[in-house]
């Protein structure tokens, strides 16, 4: 990218250094044309609030030459960087522009937006010779969650957020509450809600926005485990996938459950470190989107199931990560984590991937060369949380905490969490199919960690 007296900067301060500090990256970026001023900004404005990770403050100042178009490679620079990717475009991979009008008509529209976003955060700022967006990390978080509230409110989305018991479950057996995981939903844990109820288990789910801000998610969830601990009488046991650990942890430790409320935590494949997988979320999130408007109409749109801020604080050393810097286990509630070895892309796959993709950068344009500049990124992340370094999708090392000591490590895989396994998979795994149920990686290990329940 050709670069010049223009510049981008991302700053940890509040108060931002002069622009000729040393070791800006520079950006020429060129603005003007007025009818694509709101799209422009739309799309800065979403793309970087989705990757508000972090509690810094942001500035990014968009310098505008004599014609006054901006490259869009800018701001897929600017997206990649956020990314946290190292990928570089090329100068003359997107030749494509984006125009703002020099006229009074595009201030307006600027300070008009600028108006509106401000209580989020964000700052939209004019001038004859940039355009400057400021985005406060710590203000998206504070609102984000509203934000996405307001997403489904507008699409007449039901709030996903309820506890449901599962069919058959055994009332006046110990509670157990299901939670799933980032990307997934309370009916992806069916199989095993059958099996505990089958067991002599009371069995809830709780489902909730699949992708939205992890701490609001868990400012409901201690709400909902307090009044089920009411209505059941008994100490609850939360069994979580994925990311449904780390909510959980948010609301054991930061929100503080009331006491006795909860017995036993019991967390498969948790990204507690979190995992630098999770950068890679939206390239999956769009798919899942398409798949979802086909089957659901216009709720499977992806701001209906949250904006894609749990994917950006499950990267490591994320200010919602950090807020756990300190907390303790809460008394009287027993830890407990599976720990996942397994390999999503089995080895030998991923080394022929890798081989034909540099194979094929050689004989594409600028632009696909990028695209497999990212897809090759995308394997060397795979490469370090895979083949016994973590479960194809979290780290081993992120899959722990601090004076949890009940931690057992198997050769499962991310997907295959309290999953029902193959039978030749479960043969492979050693997994067995107990008391008429399928066979679920990590069922025995949870049965023996739960209490004891009446033969049904």
């Amino acid at each position: 990218m050709q670069r010049g007296p223009a510049f981008f900067h991302r700053s940890p301060l509040v108060t931002f250094p002069p622009v000729e500090r040393p070791g800006v990256i520079f950006l020429t970026c060129r603005l003007a044309d007025a009818r694509r001023l709101a799209a422009l900004t739309m799309v800065i404005l979403s793309t970087l609030l989705t990757f508000a990770s972090r509690a810094d403050v942001s500035r990014y100042v968009l310098a505008r030459d004599p014609e006054g178009a901006v490259r869009l490679a800018d701001l897929v620079e600017i997206v990649l960087v956020e990314l946290g990717s190292g990928v570089q475009i090329p100068d003359t991979a997107v030749e494509s522009r984006i125009s703002i009008p020099r006229s009074e008509a595009g201030t307006a529209v600027v300070l008009g937006l600028s108006v509106v976003l401000q209580r989020y955060g964000v700052a939209l700022a004019l001038t004859p010779t940039d355009l400057t967006v400021t985005l406060d990390g710590a203000a998206l978080q504070r609102h984000i969650g509203a934000l996405e509230r307001w997403a489904m409110d507008a699409g007449g989305v039901e709030t996903p957020y309820r506890v449901q018991r599962a069919a058959g479950s055994a009332r006046g057996g110990p509670p157990v509450l299901l939670i799933h995981g980032l990307d997934s939903r309370a009916e992806s844990l069916s199989d095993l809600a059958t099996a505990l109820v089958l067991h002599g288990y009371d069995v809830f789910t709780y489902g909730y926005p699949n992708d939205a801000a992890i701490h609001d998610t868990a400012s409901d969830l201690a709400r909902r485990l307090s009044r089920l601990h009411a209505q059941t009488g008994s100490p609850l046991s939360v069994v979580t996938t994925s990311m449904g650990g780390v909510i959980t942890r948010s609301a054991l430790e930061l929100e503080r459950v009331a006491p006795g409320a909860v017995g036993r935590f019991i967390a498969c494949s948790p990204p507690f470190g979190g995992s630098p997988m999770a950068r890679y979320h939206m390239l999956l999130e769009v798919p899942e989107s398409v798949k979802d408007v086909f089957t659901e109409g216009l709720t499977g749109l992806f701001p209906f199931d949250g904006l894609g801020s749990a994917s950006f604080q499950l990267l490591p050393g994320s200010s919602a990560l950090s807020r756990f810097e300190g907390s303790r286990r809460q008394s009287g509630v027993r830890y407990a984590i599976f720990a996942g070895s397994g390999s999503i892309v089995p080895e030998a796959l991923l080394l022929e991937l890798r081989h034909v993709l540099f194979r094929e950068r050689e004989e594409v344009s600028p632009l696909w060369r990028v695209a497999i500049d990212l897809l090759l990124e995308v394997t060397d992340t795979i490469a370090v949380v895979s083949y016994g370094q973590g479960d194809g999708a979290v780290p081993l090392v992120s899959q722990a905490l601090e004076g949890v000591t009940d931690r057992v490590v198997r050769g499962y895989d991310h997907l295959e969490c309290f999953s029902t396994l193959g039978e030749r998979r479960a043969r492979e795994s050693n997994t067995l199919a107990i008391r008429g149920s399928h066979p679920i990686a990590w069922l025995e290990e949870l049965l023996a960690r739960l209490p004891v329940a009446p033969l049904k």
